[in-house]
């Protein structure tokens, strides 16, 4: 019969062994979420560029169409809009004296 010593000391080495081989595992695992999480940041640094990139054209198209020379030649070509004449302006006077203006209500 074995002594029970040795079994003691053969319980504690395989708690031991067991204890190491899940700290390995927990390091590999680590590393592993370490590189998988470096690509996933790599991935979206290049997306986040090429967002940053598409941006900048898009607001210079954005301001290029927003131009009043080409708002002026669309509202000319598609629309039918012209500058207007001198005797196309009528001047309206704004009147002191309109409802609620100088005057008291009646109440």
């Amino acid at each position: 019969m074995m002594d029970i010593k040795v079994i003691k000391t053969f319980v504690l080495g395989l708690i031991v062994v067991c204890l190491m081989t899940l700290l390995g595992i927990y390091y590999v695992w680590q590393n592993f979420r370490l590189v998988h999480l470096g690509g996933d940041l790599a991935e979206t640094s290049f997306e986040l560029r090429q967002l940053q990139s598409e941006h900048e054209m898009l607001e210079g198209h954005f301001h290029a169409l927003r131009s009043n020379e080409r708002v002026t030649q669309r509202a000319n070509d598609e629309l039918g809009m012209k500058q207007p004449t001198t005797m196309d302006i009528i001047l309206v006077e704004k009147n002191g004296n309109g409802p609620g203006r100088g005057k008291e209500r009646a109440k």
